[in-house]
């Protein structure tokens, strides 16, 4: 069994009243509100939302304030499943520019992967996970008790299988689904998964058949990719200046080429010790070796599926000495020899 956890604990409750979400989420909902016959600018004057956040993309919303409005916005309504209508508002950019790079990821699971990582540019709490057991494929997430709502995050849940299907085709769908809501007896959550559903869970969850999560996917670009992640990794710098770890990543992807990333050059970029930067990954589970090897790992993958590019280039963007070394590497991840995983 293999899993993935990003920001697994739960914060201290010192933390809860500044957790944010990312301010395009405001969009998602005032959109949903307006497509169910709701007055939105009221909805997010009552939850004490600025609407001038719906013009700025990059700014943030206190969470417990999107929970207000979320529950307000079902509540007037009277529809308890009204996250789900957020499916059919669904845009490009409402991950930030980690939705573009998700969708020219190389297969679903590099975009969840990406998504693990890069989580808190949606939601600073962040708690989900990715597992593979199996013929499984799940993919968790579960709202915060008392600081997220139960609705806004189906409302995620929808959006996130919508992204899932602009990549995989409009018929694709899960295995399952687990839901921490109890029962609800208006069929919606099954017509819309298009798989049984399964609530009172302890968690949310979409299983999927691992076959398709490596399919590779259609609309897979590698330089696209690359760059929506960067610009994901200089937001996540520029917002949430303590996310050690990706502010190592963001360093890390810009000075592989050059061949000159060893740990004490990271540090000095990032204007601490070494020994500092040591700690503070180990504080986030995370070793200065096992960063960089999954830096180099995805961006193989994704480099590999571009045709243009040949081994030798993949192999300096990758800031090998060698292709030979590459070559051990890649095996090492994949299984295969870079060349027979580009024939397959």
């Amino acid at each position: 069994m293999h899993s993935e956890i990003a920001n697994s604990t739960i914060p201290s409750d010192s933390d809860f009243s500044q957790a944010t979400l990312l301010a395009s989420w405001v969009q998602v909902l005032y959109r949903t509100a307006e497509l169910r016959g709701l007055e939105p600018n009221e909805l997010l004057q009552s939850a004490g939302i600025n609407v001038k956040q719906l013009y700025n993309g990059e700014s943030r919303v206190l969470a417990h304030k999107m929970k207000v409005a979320w529950e307000l916005a079902a509540q007037q309504v009277g529809d308890s499943a009204f996250g789900l209508s957020a499916a059919q508002v669904a845009f490009p950019t409402m991950f930030h520019s980690l939705g573009v790079a998700m969708n020219a990821s190389h297969s679903l699971a590099e975009a969840f992967k990406k998504f693990i990582r890069l989580r808190q540019v949606v939601d600073t709490l962040a708690v989900n996970s990715v597992e593979e057991s199996g013929q499984y494929y799940k993919f968790s997430w579960t709202p915060v008790s008392g600081v997220e709502s139960v609705i806004g995050g189906e409302a995620f849940g929808a959006c996130l299988l919508t992204l899932c299907r602009w990549s995989c085709g409009i018929g694709f769908a899960p295995l399952k689904v687990t839901l921490i809501r109890e029962m609800d007896l208006t069929k919606r959550y099954p017509a819309f998964f298009r798989a049984p559903v399964e609530f009172g869970c302890h968690e949310n969850a979409l299983y999927f058949d691992r076959n398709d999560i490596h399919r590779p996917l259609p609309t897979a670009n590698s330089q696209l990719a690359a760059k929506s992640e960067a610009l994901t990794q200089n937001y996540l710098v520029r917002t949430i200046r303590d996310d050690v770890v990706n502010k190592a990543h963001a360093v890390l992807l810009r000075l592989l080429p050059g061949k000159n990333f060893s740990i004490d050059r990271v540090a000095e970029e990032l204007y601490m010790s070494t020994r500092t930067l040591q700690r503070k990954l180990s504080e986030s589970g995370v070793s200065y070796d096992s960063l960089l090897d999954g830096i180099r790992r995805e961006r193989a993958l994704e480099c590999i599926s571009d045709r243009h590019l040949s081994l030798q280039e993949i192999s300096h963007i990758l800031g090998f000495s060698d292709s030979s070394n590459f070559g051990r590497a890649f095996k090492r991840w994949s299984g295969v020899s870079p060349g027979d995983y580009r024939k397959q």
